[in-house]
């Protein structure tokens, strides 16, 4: 773990395996306690970087072990900005997709898959996709604006 400045940056380095991406889930969780987001904000967070995080593992990298993922967080007054680079397969498609429609009472009819970008896209306020000098780079933004307890707060954490 390396700190630019240890109030608003941090960037980590892992390997492709499911360990490490507890550890990424971890330093999201204690960067989370320097915003405004309340617990089940923080846990939300935490998981759209762990969905990431196990996308990149699973497809950009097929499952190949011992291969590099960065994740580097900044917090500022109104946003908090997760930034995750690999080096692996392009993503093909990148929108913003539809929920799997699937029965809520049947466990035997869940997605197999799209279930965890689609849950990003929802908890996230952006998520944008580039390639930069042949990396991947997938930045996620969660704003903070008029979150300071209200009831705003817990409506912009509903899942559509």
């Amino acid at each position: 773990m390396v700190f630019d400045n240890p109030a608003n940056t941090l960037h980590l380095s892992i390997m492709s395996t499911i360990d490490e991406v507890r550890r990424l889930g971890l330093a999201v969780r204690r960067m989370c306690r320097k915003t405004p987001l309340d617990e089940t904000g923080t846990y939300l967070v935490e998981l759209s970087v762990v969905e990431a995080a196990n996308n990149i593992i699973k497809h950009a990298y097929r499952d190949k072990e011992n291969q590099e993922l960065d994740l580097e967080i900044h917090v500022d007054q109104d946003k908090m900005q997760l930034i995750l680079r690999d080096n692996g397969a392009p993503m093909l498609e990148f929108s913003q997709p539809s929920c799997p429609v699937y029965d809520p009472n049947c466990i035997q009819s869940l997605p197999e898959g799209k279930m965890g970008t689609f849950l990003i896209h929802t908890i996230m306020d952006q998520v944008e996709y580039a390639s930069e000098n042949g990396r991947n780079v997938m930045t996620m933004t969660k704003s903070f604006a008029d979150r300071a307890g209200d009831e705003a707060q817990e409506s912009s954490y509903e899942l559509k």
